[in-house]
């Protein structure tokens, strides 16, 4: 399932619990997510996009060695 931004807030409206019914979403950047809130996005699954605000120390070695990998 692809959801579109408002479905987050539906799918909880109408009981959809992530932690039961996987949530993909193919194509959703950090800003959206922000404006939604974390209170509907929480436990859903989010593909494609690269997520630069983690802060990890695998995410912080990607983004030190990507530029090098654009040459």
């Amino acid at each position: 399932m692809i959801p579109t931004l408002p479905s987050f807030k539906q799918f909880q409206a109408a009981g959809i619990d992530p932690e039961k019914y996987k949530i993909m979403s193919f194509s959703i950047a950090e800003e959206e997510i922000r404006q939604i809130g974390p209170e509907f996005t929480a436990g859903t699954y989010a593909a494609w996009n690269y997520f630069m605000s983690l802060d990890t120390p695998a995410s912080k070695k990607f983004r030190r060695r990507f530029p090098s990998r654009l040459r």
